[in-house]
């Protein structure tokens, strides 16, 4: 045969092109590669995907409706046109499209979870929870019962929740988990045991700058600037080349009124990010305290052009008291309501 192994090589080609982001190419490549074999479950798939990235979600449907006809009992398509739907905003198609999935696939977990994250991203917590309930019993995996976590979080079932993050952690260890753990104790009001875990999601991965923040600012909720202080060291330390580390120690120095190290943090963070709009009104407040009104203006100017909804933070924000009757701060603001 003239076209025989043609298609595959089509393929590859079309898989190169995506990888590198070369989109148009790539869907011409599958073009051809289907056109060779009709029934190449593999092209009709990547093009699928491809057209996803596109944003062509009605296009990307049909391709994974070529996909589920060829192999109905493949997870991928289900899965994939599912998504394509849920992001056209057509949900009541979507979850047919699951339901329709769990007839092709009754005993695949893989669906149940899928299903269950659908509809915990629709606030169906109940549904949810059944759905993630199939997919444990067929397998605990430690995604599923992150998932199920979600859910009972969705429905206050806080202990419940709990329950299954501390599962999770008999599997693994995981710094994501340690978080969201500590996040609920937080909302139980334990606060002692939610320090812990944050101090065990930052002893379990100490390069991870989201568990270094996320503990500094629960420190900081706690108003416990002493302890959100040695964290936002810390960060510094670890972290030199983020502006986001210097940001959080003049955040932190700014608490404790140390108005000029706060200063020296802040303009380190614009240094490594100019255009960081937190750092530009975190300056202005510094200033506004020491009553350096023209540099408490000037940067505060600085941070509405970057974002114009401050205007509302700047009009109650208590830092401001001294700037409320000088002209500049009336222009910055005049476009709120009063």
């Amino acid at each position: 045969m003239a076209n025989s192994g043609q298609h595959v090589g089509w393929l590859k080609k079309a898989e190169t092109f995506a990888e590198w982001k070369q989109f148009k190419q790539a869907i011409v490549a599958y073009d051809k590669a289907t056109k060779l074999k009709s029934n190449y479950v593999e092209a009709w798939t990547g093009k699928g995907k491809v057209l996803m990235d596109l944003k062509d979600f009605e296009g990307s449907i049909a391709a994974f409706n070529k996909v589920i006809k060829l192999k109905p009992q493949d997870l991928e398509g289900w899965f994939f046109k599912a998504t394509a739907l849920e992001e056209l905003d057509r949900q009541d198609e979507a979850f047919a499209c699951y339901d329709e999935a769990l007839k092709a696939l009754p005993n695949n977990e893989g669906i149940q979870f899928f299903r269950g994250m659908y509809l915990v991203r629709q606030q169906r917590g109940e549904e949810a929870i059944e759905s993630l309930n199939r997919a444990i019993d067929l397998t605990p995996n430690p995604m599923y019962l992150m998932a199920r976590s979600v859910a009972l979080e969705q429905l206050e079932r806080y202990e419940d929740a709990l329950s299954d993050l501390d599962r999770v952690l008999n599997l693994e260890d995981s710094t994501i988990v340690w978080i969201n753990r500590a996040k609920l104790l937080e909302k139980l009001e334990r606060y002692d045991d939610a320090e812990k875990s944050y101090d065990e999601a930052v002893d379990s991965d100490t390069d991870s700058f989201m568990a270094w923040e996320e503990e500094l600012l629960f420190f900081e909720r706690r108003e416990n600037y002493e302890k959100a202080l040695k964290d936002a060291e810390a960060i510094a330390d670890i972290f030199p080349d983020a502006w986001r580390s210097w940001m959080l120690q003049g955040r932190i120095l700014k608490k404790v009124q140390r108005y000029e190290d706060a200063i020296a943090s802040y303009n380190r963070a614009i240094e490594l990010a100019p255009v960081a709009v937190e750092v530009y009104y975190g300056l202005a407040t510094c200033y506004a305290m020491q009553d350096n009104l023209e540099q408490a203006l000037a940067n505060l100017r600085r941070a509405i052009d970057l974002n114009a909804d401050l205007r509302g933070s700047a009009l109650t924000d208590l830092a401001f008291d001294n700037l409320r009757e000088t002209e500049e701060f009336k222009t910055l603001t005049a476009t709120v309501e009063r």
